[in-house]
């Protein structure tokens, strides 16, 4: 910390400034920025459709190759949907590449998710093999 301290004496707190300037840009007075940023609530849409898939799945109601597809379907939706949304919204570059961010990094997550859900099928099913 008293680096941190020590570097802002030694600079004339010129973040101060960056700050200041910032703020009179009118950058954050932007309603759409914020709707931009609103947004990307949306997004955990996509999660509570990975979790109802893997439900179906786990409870027999869907097939291995139906869980693809509709994996496939509404992830390819997931990349899709914000540029869409930036389109409409017609935003900025830093909350676009906020939420271009958070949508590509959901994306990973729920596709480490399918793999690992698809493992587990898998194994159960095997288990299911040698006990019956």
């Amino acid at each position: 910390m008293r680096g941190i301290v020590d570097n802002l004496e030694q600079n004339n707190f010129i973040y101060g400034r960056l700050v200041i300037e910032f703020w009179q840009s009118g950058y954050l007075l932007d309603p759409y920025n914020y709707l931009t940023l609103v947004t990307g609530i949306t997004l955990l849409i996509f999660p509570a459709c990975a979790f109802i898939i893997e439900k179906a799945a786990s409870l027999g109601y869907l097939n291995n190759i139906m869980v693809i597809v509709l994996e496939i379907s509404y992830l390819s939706f997931l990349l899709v949907y914000p540029i869409i949304l930036i389109q409409w919204c017609s935003s900025k570059a830093l909350p676009a590449t906020y939420l271009m961010l958070f949508a590509v990094s959901l994306f990973l997550k729920l596709t480490s998710f399918h793999h690992v859900m698809y493992d587990n099928r898998y194994l159960m099913s095997r288990i299911k093999k040698v006990k019956g």
